[in-house]
């Protein structure tokens, strides 16, 4: 949220008419803090990119998860969460008639209910702006290949970032997360944004090792073929073969969750994980 974004539309901008919706809804009950158009106009284009599911916390009266819904190609998702009640509940009426939108009230962490997501949008929390918020981990909950937003910064100019005369810890933090290829995105000469994609490896080194005999795992189905279906795990892609498999078998390519048991091998524990017999499940890693 921006402060007086509200405010800062022009009535001759050409808005999509769900944004001039909310916009309409902002000023009713007074909220002044909308994205302004500069961040809806990134958003509507970011959301373009997505092809599943679009996370945003922070939802005001709807204004930027309108851009965002506005932006969204068909068949996408897309979960806000705001803590306030009442925010919500004007933010819900916005959307009453998109399913495709769902409102939730509640702290930012109820984002974590869902997931993963193709693209998510930190403006009311999980952002490590204030002392008392810890940071939402991108690693786990972005796609491989997702992209993260943290609003509301002020262009920097100098490295280390500063702000008000002080290292600009929580823009460092995300400029430097490990999990991410993080950019500064100047919007005007007072706004910016960070921009980060996850990596599409990142914790690849220690995923499958960190995995025991037995265990239940969740992951990705990416392709299915005759002979088994291969599964993204956490940036690590392995194959699970068709014996393996649940009897309820998919018969098209999915993006949803699947479990897979991984039995035990079948040869020394030596064999597994990677070998090429005795274990169902063969990581291996992509180059991103």
């Amino acid at each position: 949220m921006s402060i007086s974004g509200t405010d800062a539309y022009d009535s001759t901008d050409l808005l999509p008419s769900l944004v001039e919706r909310a916009l309409t809804a902002a000023r009713a009950h007074g909220f002044p803090h909308s994205c302004r158009s500069e961040q809806g106009r990134l958003l509507h284009a970011l959301a373009g990119g997505a092809r599943h599911l679009i996370g945003e916390t922070g939802t005001g009266c709807g204004v930027g998860l309108a851009w965002l819904a506005s932006g969204a190609g068909e068949g996408v998702r897309l979960v806000s969460v705001e803590r306030d009640p009442e925010r919500a509940r004007v933010a819900a009426e916005v959307f009453a008639d998109r399913p495709e939108v769902e409102v939730v009230t509640g702290d930012w962490r109820r984002i974590e209910e869902h997931g993963p997501y193709d693209l998510l949008v930190l403006d009311g929390g999980g952002t490590a702006e204030a002392s008392d918020d810890t940071p939402a981990d991108p690693a786990r909950l972005l796609a491989p290949g997702g992209t993260i937003v943290i609003d509301d910064f002020t262009p920097a100019a100098d490295w280390p970032p500063l702000h008000e005369g002080a290292v600009d810890l929580p823009r460092r933090y995300w400029l430097e997360h490990p999990a991410l290829k993080t950019v500064e995105i100047a919007l005007a000469e007072d706004l910016a944004m960070l921009v980060g994609t996850r990596r599409r490896l990142a914790g690849a080194e220690t995923t499958w090792r960190g995995l025991e005999r037995g265990q239940i795992v969740r992951g990705v189905v990416t392709r299915i073929a005759p002979f088994g279906v291969f599964v993204d795990l956490d940036g690590v892609e392995g194959f699970v073969t068709v014996p393996e498999l649940s009897r309820h078998r998919s018969t098209r390519s999915t993006r949803s969750s699947t479990s897979a048991r991984r039995s035990p091998p079948r040869s020394s524990p030596s064999n597994c994980p990677g070998s090429r017999s005795g274990c169902p499940w063969r990581p291996w890693l992509r180059t991103p």
